[in-house]
C-alpha cells in the first residue's frame, strides 16, 4: 500500500499508541506497510518494526529514505530485508508463517484492512482468517479503517464500516472504539472524488480465546 499514505506519523497513531502498552525492545507489526512513515515513528519509540509490503520498490525507497543498506534473504515464498530496528518481508501477507511473527505481541493496521476489497481469495474476509493463523491470543491491534459511500467511489482505499468490524472480530477480540471522526475536510482528494462523508473510525483490538471456541466456527459471512 503506497498510494495514500501520509507524508508523517498518522495523528491517531501517535494519539492512541500508549493504549498499546509497549515496551521499549518490544516488536510491532504492520501489515502491507508500503513506505510509509508510520514505521519510523515506531522505530523511534525504541520497537522493532516487522512488516509485509509486495513492492520490492516500495522497500527499498523506506530504507533509502531512512539511510540504512537492508541485508536480503530468501525465507520461503518471501524475501527478508532488514537493517537497524526494521525486518520488512518482500512479498505476499498471505504467503507468511506464524514463525515469522513469533511472539510479536502487537499489530499497527491504518492500511491494510481497507487496501483489500471484501470478498475473494486476497480480499478482507482471507485477510482477517490469514491474521488469525498467525497471531494468537493475547495480540493487540490498532485498527484504522475508513467509512464512507463506496456506491459513491471505488476503493482502494475500500470503506469498512463499524458493522463489518464488529461482526467479524468479536467472535474472538474484545474490542474498544477508541474514536470516529469526520475527515473530508482535510482529505481534499476524496471531496473531489465526489464523497460527501469520509469518517475515520480507530479501535483497540485484544485477542483473546473464547470459551465456547470448540462449538462454533469463525464467522465467515458479515
Amino acid at each position: 500500500m503506497t498510494g495514500w499514505q501520509l507524508s508523517d506519523a498518522h495523528p491517531s497513531l501517535v494519539k492512541f499508541f500508549p493504549r498499546l502498552e509497549c515496551s521499549k525492545g518490544d516488536s510491532v507489526f504492520v501489515p502491507l506497510c508500503g513506505r510509509t512513515p508510520d514505521m519510523i515513528w515506531l522505530a523511534e519509540q525504541g520497537l522493532n518494526v516487522v512488516g509485509c509490503e509486495i513492492s520490492d520498490k516500495a522497500i527499498e525507497d523506506f530504507f533509502s529514505a531512512v539511510g540504512l543498506h537492508p541485508r536480503r534473504q530468501s525465507s520461503d515464498r518471501l524475501t527478508l530485508w532488514q537493517a537497524g530496528p526494521y525486518a520488512l518481508y518482500e512479498g505476499d501477507y498471505f504467503d507468511m508463517t506464524p514463525d515469522q511473527v513469533e511472539r510479536i505481541p502487537v499489530i499497527y493496521d491504518r492500511g491494510s484492512l481497507v487496501a483489500l476489497p471484501k470478498e475473494g481469495e486476497r480480499g478482507r474476509k482471507a485477510y482477517m482468517r490469514q491474521t488469525r493463523k498467525l497471531f494468537g491470543t493475547g495480540t493487540k491491534t490498532l485498527l484504522i479503517t475508513l467509512d464512507y459511500d463506496q456506491s459513491l467511489m471505488e476503493g482502494p482505499p475500500y470503506s469498512v464500516d463499524y458493522e463489518e468490524v464488529i461482526w467479524q472480530y468479536s467472535f474472538d477480540h474484545i474490542i474498544e472504539f477508541l474514536s470516529d471522526t469526520d475527515i473530508l475536510e482535510q482529505e481534499q482528494c476524496f471531496r473531489q472524488r465526489g464523497l460527501a462523508h469520509l469518517t475515520e473510525w480507530v479501535y483497540l483490538m485484544t485477542r483473546y480465546e473464547p470459551v465456547y471456541a470448540g462449538f462454533s466456527d469463525i464467522p465467515t459471512e458479515f
